[in-house]
């Protein structure tokens, strides 16, 4: 309805797969069409990398047959789908209890506490420690041991949730023994109602974007646009003179 108010084209971007793909581009474009909306073209997003090549063939075949361009396919990007421990933090009710100022850190991956020595802190960064309050100090004197014994500086840790059995972790958490390491490497504390598994749940069920508290998330994603996307069928003069990521 917008579009056919603006007389504006559309380019349409559908989640990457073949099957479920081209079901939904088939239910989007028959609204378009009822409209008299013209789409410019197609654009694929977040296909997995050894899936690109077959996505291309199938779903470029079905777009030939209807007369659409296919005009690029973008890459999952594992980093753009990373939340921040704010977004996290709102959506299991979180009480901030300290450095609060680090809240827009970046969240890759999920460490329950009682898990930390199944971790391999050489290649995963930026974790989540999951853990109550009885456990909080023994899973970062966990985290220490090992990171020296790695060699590793920093810490490994981006964010931590104090979990709670119904209620929110109480107590003076700057007290505890290990809050010297946790300001040292000033990693945001919360502490949330919900016990261990129904933090991970909502976790889980978070629907990352990107905003203005993710500047990174929005230079990669131009980064792959250039690269990926046929700028001169959409926007010629875009594709001759692309903005600088500082613009």
């Amino acid at each position: 309805e917008v579009a056919k108010m603006l007389g504006a084209e559309v380019v349409m971007i559908v989640e990457g797969g073949i099957g479920n793909t081209i079901d939904r581009l088939n239910l989007s474009l028959s609204l378009f069409r009822e409209k008299e909306v013209p789409v410019v073209g197609v654009i694929i997003n977040k296909v997995l990398t050894e899936k690109i090549d077959k996505v291309r063939h199938y779903v470029g075949k079905w777009l030939k047959e209807k007369n659409l361009p296919l005009l690029g396919i973008l890459p999952y990007d594992a980093k753009l789908m990373a939340p921040i421990f704010e977004t996290i933090r709102q959506a299991v009710q979180g009480v901030e209890l300290m450095n609060y100022h680090r809240l827009d850190n970046r969240i890759e991956g999920i460490m329950p506490g009682s898990l930390v020595e199944a971790h391999d802190f050489e290649n995963e960064h930026n974790l989540l420690l999951v853990v109550s309050q009885k456990r909080v100090c023994s899973a970062i004197r966990q985290i220490m041991k090992i990171s020296e014994e790695k060699g590793i500086e920093t810490s490994p840790v981006a964010g931590i949730i104090i979990t709670g059995d119904g209620r929110h972790a109480t107590g003076m958490i700057e007290g505890l023994d290990c809050a010297d390491y946790i300001n040292q490497h000033e990693i945001p504390v919360i502490s949330t109602h919900l016990d261990t598994y129904g933090s991970v749940v909502k976790i889980s069920r978070i629907e990352v974007k990107i905003n203005t508290r993710t500047p990174w998330k929005a230079l990669r994603a131009i980064e792959l646009i250039r690269e990926h996307v046929d700028l001169t069928r959409i926007a010629p003069e875009l594709a001759q003179n692309p903005p600088k990521p500082e613009d």
